[in-house]
């Protein structure tokens, strides 16, 4: 995306940041040096990783998404509460993978930054890997500037992986 403005600061290993990038791939990115660039999509490997693809990240459920197919999915964010318990909210709808297209379930997510305490929420609707394509590679965590920190859910780190109602 573009670069967007956040109306308060949040804290993300040990930097504060004001602005960020919302991917198609289903992630947040602070590096906003990169607005209106390529996001990649190949994850074939585990995070942490010095030379992971992307990094200051927020891994919603990242993975080759292809917004829109034929007018399908939406991606759209806002700012919800008031100070200073703001949350920044971004919210992927039926966004379907690259290769599936229309021939599994699309993913729907969402990814929220808390202003008071910056706090990550992840909140996934459905998650549908698609098989043909990366081995149906998906990734859900976080990952610092130089890509040596970062957390992922158990089970949830690059691979092949389903879910549904999940936090």
């Amino acid at each position: 995306s573009g670069v967007i403005n956040l109306p308060f600061s949040f804290d993300f290993y040990g930097a504060s940041y004001n602005q960020l990038l919302v991917s198609t791939n289903g992630y947040i990115d602070f590096r906003t040096n990169l607005a209106g660039q390529y996001s990649p999509w190949n994850i074939s490997y585990q995070t942490p990783w010095t030379n992971f693809p992307a990094k200051t990240s927020i891994f919603g459920c990242y993975s080759d998404l292809n917004n829109p197919i034929g007018g399908q999915g939406a991606i759209s964010y806002g700012v919800y509460g008031t100070a200073p318990n703001r949350k920044f909210v971004v919210v992927y709808d039926n966004q379907p993978h690259f290769q599936c297209n229309n021939n599994i379930a699309p993913n729907s997510f969402q990814i929220s930054l808390s202003e008071a305490n910056s706090i990550v929420d992840v909140q996934i609707i459905n998650r549908t890997p698609c098989n043909s394509w990366q081995q149906g590679a998906g990734v859900i965590g976080l990952i610092n500037s130089d890509g040596t920190q970062g957390i992922t859910p158990p089970g949830r780190n690059t691979g092949n992986w389903t879910a549904s109602q999940e936090a």
